[in-house]
């Protein structure tokens, strides 16, 4: 019985036109596209997904114009992959109408997808793939230096000194080495078979982030070991105190693009959406 009453309810709300309804009242747009999600194929409003994608990274005091600046990054980004990946599902997580009214942000998600009006990054005319991330260095990064030239070589470095103001931007930890060594063995097997122990950073971009190191015998990337390890950031430190690494790192993510805090505090003091991508993507048009 419990199957029968249950399983009518679970088709309707399933079904697309109810989730049509649902999400219809939003004001943003009424242009609707399917999502992929971990319940299945649900059909969204696209500004409302580009509302739940954005709204992750939001917190209810954010100044509305760094909100409009993080909207337009997200709608970019969501038709740059649409236009790359033609019959593909967007699969982002995103927040749903409901956890957007819990948290209090709903009204200005709304407001931000209205006032800058489907706005979106291009550079000569092309959608770009723009970068964000929370917090920088001090300054963020430029592609070429960070290697990425193929797909951010238009991406400049910028300071953002207001970073080292927030109360995530350092981090001190200690580790063992045996620790350490393990993190990276359990990808790279065999790395200090050689009798080779140190790990040696070999080069940093203009604004700190390490580009390479050599840990034992094995060379990466800064944001290849800094996964390995789970670091704040590809802008770290490492020295030996008495028998453990000291590890210390600058910033919070990968520092290309926009900085969220940054955006944030230059809303607070006066800056607008517009000027906000154009410090920070200073080779884009908003269009």
């Amino acid at each position: 019985m419990a199957v029968i009453f249950i399983l009518p309810y679970v088709i309707v709300s399933l079904g697309s036109p109810q989730v049509k309804e649902s999400y219809g009242r939003m004001r943003a747009s009424e242009n609707f596209i399917s999502v992929k999600t971990e319940e299945g194929i649900r059909e969204i409003s696209f500004e409302d997904y580009v509302c739940g994608v954005a709204a992750q990274e939001m917190e209810k005091e954010w100044p509305l114009e760094a909100v409009k600046a993080q909207v337009v990054v997200v709608r970019t980004n969501l038709k740059k992959y649409s236009q790359d990946h033609p019959g593909s599902l967007l699969a982002e997580e995103y927040l749903t109408l409901e956890e957007m009214e819990n948290q209090g942000i709903l009204e200005k998600m709304v407001q931000a997808a209205e006032e800058t009006n489907g706005e979106t990054l291009t550079v000569q005319g092309a959608l770009v793939q723009a970068p964000y991330h929370a917090l920088s260095s001090g300054r963020t990064r430029s592609g070429q230096e960070a290697g990425l030239g193929r797909e951010y070589g238009w991406l400049t470095a910028v300071e953002s000194r207001q970073d080292a103001e927030s109360e995530k931007y350092l981090f001190v930890g200690m580790a063992e080495p045996e620790t350490v060594q393990a993190c990276i063995t359990a990808e790279y097997p065999g790395a200090f078979d050689k009798g080779k122990k140190q790990i040696e950073i070999l080069e940093r971009d203009e604004s700190g982030y390490v580009t390479k190191v050599r840990a034992g015998s094995q060379e990466m990337t800064g944001e290849k070991f800094r996964s390995l390890l789970g670091l704040a950031s590809s802008c770290f430190y490492i020295e030996k105190t008495g028998e453990l690494l000291r590890i210390t790192t600058k910033g919070l993510g990968h520092g290309l693009g926009l900085s969220l805090y940054g955006a944030r505090r230059m809303a607070e003091t006066g800056a607008d959406y517009r000027e906000i991508l154009s410090y920070y993507f200073k080779n884009c048009i908003i269009s």
